[in-house]
């Protein structure tokens, strides 16, 4: 985009309640690419990226993650079970890679877990914040 059309889009500002992804804070009126004044967090408020704007659909609860997880622990403790108690080495062979792995899938699986709950919370206090306003 040319310079001068990027400012005459930027001096158009943001003319609904939308709010920082950060901190909840309301960007009404501000510019529609820049930094937030409470947290300093970068935005972007165009049509197409929104990038560090607070919206419904950016929550992604990471279900087909928990599911793997639960299926890959479930084979994993099966196979070292059935090593230990038919003293059969090669389950084990096959029941610790299983088990690497779902120590690794329950770290992800938790950190995307932690990620969804917070824009859960930071949606249902801009949506109180919003009904402030009004």
């Amino acid at each position: 985009m040319a310079k001068v059309g990027q400012e005459i889009f930027q001096a158009k500002g943001i003319d609904r309640a939308l709010f920082c992804s950060e901190c909840c804070y309301n960007l009404m009126t501000r510019p529609m690419i820049g930094r937030c004044p409470e947290c300093g967090q970068q935005y972007d408020a165009r049509g197409g990226s929104r990038r560090g704007i607070l919206e419904p659909e950016i929550v992604h609860w990471p279900i087909g993650d928990f599911l793997i997880t639960l299926f890959s622990g479930g084979v994993s403790a099966g196979m070292i079970a059935m090593a230990i108690t038919n003293k059969a080495p090669w389950f084990l062979l096959w029941g610790l890679p299983f088990f690497v792995m779902t120590v690794f899938l329950v770290g992800g699986t938790w950190r995307k877990s932690r990620t969804a709950w917070r824009s859960f919370w930071l949606q249902r206090e801009a949506a109180r914040r919003e009904d402030e306003l009004d």
